[in-house]
């Protein structure tokens, strides 16, 4: 689902075991402003107090952090020249999801993630990208547990 404000709200009344928001929706959704990890934390909380197991929220350039019941992290993509933002949070959860497919830590995941949403930056169009532009901001990504 990729909605947010009542919507998202109303879906998260479902309780589903993990939601992938941006800090826009996380906002709508808790009320609290996100400008900075830390404030993406407090607001992952407020939203796992609902009852959802996993939070990952978006920053753009910023980052995302993932809160779970395994620990929380951050994570920093390298500096890009952006050139279109659209379909970066899709990219960034389908890069998540593959790592979960293949069964890699939660870190290693939220690394590939950001990757993924950083690669789509580089390119117009949503959801494409090229997979070298991926392999090259892979490694700069920076994952802190905090």
């Amino acid at each position: 689902m990729d909605t947010g404000s009542e919507s998202l709200k109303a879906a998260l009344t479902a309780r589903p075991t993990g939601i992938k928001v941006n800090s826009r929706e996380a906002s709508e959704v808790t009320g609290l402003v996100i400008s900075d990890i830390s404030s993406a934390l407090k607001a992952a909380g407020h939203i796992r107090k609902m009852g959802i197991g996993k939070v990952i929220l978006t920053m753009g350039k910023n980052g995302a952090i993932l809160s779970c019941e395994e620990g929380e992290w951050s994570s920093r993509p390298p500096l890009i020249k952006r050139i279109s933002t659209v379909g970066s949070g899709d990219a960034f959860l389908a890069g998540f999801l593959h790592g979960q497919t293949v069964g890699i830590p939660y870190p290693e995941m939220l690394r590939m993630a950001t990757a993924a949403g950083a690669a789509n930056a580089l390119e117009t169009g949503g959801g494409c990208f090229k997979l070298q532009d991926y392999y090259d901001l892979l490694n700069p990504v920076i994952i802190q547990r905090i």
